[in-house]
């Protein structure tokens, strides 16, 4: 049992207070009451992450940043090639700049005696939807899992109800993140994705080609994982979902 005090404490803590990641009351209360030693090489490791992490926010996340707002702002005078450049763009600005953040994070608090879990794990080198929420904002991730998909009853329930528990899940995902009509549909396409897969995953042909297929199918699996998150970005980018749709028509059409 905490006191308001050790509530207040854990709330404020500032490292993470801004921009994550999220840290949970038992992995704070762990560390404030089991403090890591913190000495000259933790204090060289703390400041190097501390670096990292401005180094992906302002070196690479805000230069990137000026292409996307150019072609997020400018998206009815360009053509497909050029949208999925900003696309692409914005896939590595988003990740530099929140994992920055959280470099930046966990560094500081390492200097305070916490040592905060990792919250990104190379998101974009994956071959499927899934892996890459299994590697992506892990602190969110992982809390929508533990929070909305399994008290729904998650996976160990019938095949329909599932699919149900990821949709809801995703929509409250898309929610979280703006009260908007083009987060939510964010959060659908991206429980439409996982549920397909989910699906493919039962075919034997999944089993075969991870057998047969090699290379060249490894390869098809990451370039399509990437497209498919790529369509999902000017879902969550755009200021409209009106805006979202045309950027979307020029990107397929």
């Amino acid at each position: 049992k905490k006191s308001f005090i050790d509530f207040a404490l854990y709330v404020s803590f500032f490292p993470q207070l801004v921009a994550g990641p999220i840290v949970r009351a038992t992995t704070f209360f762990r560390d404030l009451e089991t403090r890591l030693i913190v000495n000259y090489e933790s204090i060289r490791y703390s400041f190097a992450q501390i670096l990292l992490g401005f180094t992906k926010k302002i070196v690479f996340a805000d230069n990137l940043a000026i292409v996307v707002d150019s072609v997020f702002s400018n998206y009815a005078s360009m053509n497909s090639i050029e949208i999925w450049t900003g696309v692409f763009a914005f896939m590595w600005q988003i990740y530099f700049d929140f994992a920055g953040y959280t470099d930046i994070a966990i560094g500081v608090a390492r200097l305070f005696g916490f040592q905060f879990d990792i919250n990104f794990n190379f998101p974009f080198n994956v071959t499927s939807i899934s892996q890459h929420w299994s590697r992506w904002h892990l602190s969110f991730s992982t809390w929508i899992r533990d929070y909305i998909f399994i008290p729904l009853g998650g996976s160990k329930i019938s095949k329909l109800r599932t699919h149900i528990n990821v949709f809801i899940t995703f929509m409250f995902a898309g929610i979280w993140h703006g009260a908007a009509y083009h987060f939510v549909v964010w959060g659908i396409w991206h429980s439409a994705m996982l549920s397909a897969e989910r699906e493919y995953a039962q075919t034997g042909l999944r089993k075969f080609l991870n057998e047969k297929g090699g290379i060249p199918y490894d390869l098809f699996c990451r370039v399509f994982t990437m497209f498919c998150l790529g369509l999902g970005l000017p879902l969550f980018r755009a200021k409209t979902l009106t805006d979202a749709i045309e950027m979307l028509k020029t990107m397929l059409f």
